[in-house]
């Protein structure tokens, strides 16, 4: 997408439409305003010139992820990450979002009535008991009416210094089904342990499946996956459609 010699009031209706018209974009046009993309504000602030509204474009390009690119003919907001990354927070499986820190892609889904755990990583004890068993801690099967969903995903270090991912510490990591109802991962299988990834250096990634157990009848519709370090202030949801 390009921008070139754009009245401010142009601009934002623009970038409004970047990712498919999923996000709004609203401002009042008075100096010293804010910017809100679908109702939550940004760091972005409105300059009054001549009597209409700016925003720098590198800011509009930060607020949606992307990158400002000199071009022969002006500027491109090139997406972050790749061909295939997708601005903001929201895709489906084969997307790779990135939220200012950590990409992430949900590689694949699939359901199945038993489960092996493969290399590191582990199921926890107090979240599978219910819904599954296990005679060796390694072999689990789902109990009558349930089944396994196991999704596999890659995540990927966007920030400066190295990281482990902190898979088990995702306060919203769910499935969510077409009736209402949230599901939460039982456990990963994932170099470094049940807990957390190894530590991954800036640009490393790393695979890694999260297991979920759900009613055999139950229509999921959507992952939610919390993208946060080992010790996070501000970690983001990332959601699937699935």
């Amino acid at each position: 997408m390009q921008y070139r010699n754009l009245p401010g009031a142009i601009g934002l209706a623009l970038a409004g439409m970047m990712g498919g018209g999923a996000l709004t974009v609203c401002a009042a046009a008075v100096a010293g305003s804010r910017i809100l993309v679908d109702g939550s504000a940004t760091t972005m602030e409105v300059r009054m010139i001549a009597g209409r509204p700016y925003v720098p474009l590198n800011e509009i390009a930060r607020a949606f992820g992307r990158n400002v690119q000199k071009s022969p003919t002006g500027y491109t907001l090139a997406i972050s990450g790749g061909a295939n990354a997708v601005s903001g927070l929201r895709g489906k499986v084969g997307d790779l979002l990135f939220d200012g820190k950590w990409r992430f892609k949900a590689i694949s889904v699939t359901r199945s009535a038993n489960y092996t755990l493969a290399g590191e990583g582990g199921l926890d004890y107090a979240r599978y008991n219910s819904v599954a068993e296990s005679a060796d801690a390694k072999t689990f099967t789902a109990k009558d009416g349930n089944e396994f969903v196991l999704v596999r995903c890659l995540v990927k270090n966007g920030q400066k210094s190295s990281q482990a991912f902190g898979s088990h510490y995702g306060a919203n990591t769910a499935l969510a089904d077409d009736q209402g109802s949230s599901y939460r991962p039982v456990g990963f299988q994932q170099a470094g342990g049940m807990i957390v990834t190894k530590e991954l250096i800036p640009g490393a990634s790393q695979e890694l499946t999260a297991v979920f157990v759900v009613p055999k009848t139950a229509k999921i519709t959507s992952l939610v996956f919390t993208l946060t370090n080992i010790s996070d202030d501000k970690p983001a949801d990332v959601r699937i459609a699935l």
